[in-house]
């Protein structure tokens, strides 16, 4: 009897160890994940669950009006469990939204050019399924920011040549990508109104 009582605890002890162990890392640990792109959405997959959560986001140059849907599963069977995530001890991993030939900005040129109010308009509208558990964006948190935003700066791709006849510098162009988010029905943690999103424990 004594036997069998300290066999149950030890196995509860054992089992309180595993959790905490669990509680400390996730399951997109380095050399148990994995990367995979479809569609112009990059998704990092698991080696150790059947889950997956969205990287990056790219629109087509040009495209200013832009759908995308995300699927309840990946081809391999991985759920798509969040639009970011956490990788190795639990570093965020936040969705990144880029357009080919662009790269975000920083510090005082972010400001000057909220500043200055000059910049090409796009949309994105984001299509996300049941599973998805956790939202957020390198540049804001989905339902925490007042404005959903990214804006870009595009890259200077062209090279001079004799034929340049002025000393000016062409001034620096932007994209301001409005983020707009459409959460299933049938998902039971987020649900979305006019493309912004809520969690549906609080529904204000």
């Amino acid at each position: 009897m004594k036997r069998g009582k300290a066999f149950k605890f030890l196995s509860l002890v054992c089992l309180a160890a595993l959790c905490l162990s669990l509680s400390a890392c996730t399951f997109y640990q380095a050399g148990s994940r994995d990367f995979v792109e479809m569609g112009g959405v990059g998704y990092t997959v698991s080696g150790i669950v059947k889950r997956c959560f969205v990287s990056y986001i790219e629109i087509p140059e040009g495209q200013t009006e832009y759908e995308v849907t995300i699927p309840d599963k990946i081809d391999s069977g991985h759920k798509v469990e969040g639009i970011g995530g956490y990788v190795g001890s639990g570093a965020p991993n936040p969705c990144e939204i880029f357009i080919e030939n662009t790269a975000p900005m920083y510090n005082d040129e972010y400001q000057k050019m909220l500043d200055a109010g000059e910049f090409t308009d796009y949309t994105v509208t984001i299509n996300v399924g049941r599973y998805v558990n956790k939202i957020f964006f390198r540049d804001f948190s989905a339902y925490g920011d007042d404005e959903t935003y990214v804006y870009l700066k595009i890259a200077d791709t062209e090279t001079s040549t004799e034929a340049d006849t002025t000393d000016e510098a062409t001034p620096p162009q932007y994209i301001r990508i409005k983020v707009l988010i459409n959460v299933d029905s049938e998902n039971e943690y987020f649900y979305s109104v006019d493309g912004i999103v809520y969690p549906k424990e609080t529904e204000t």
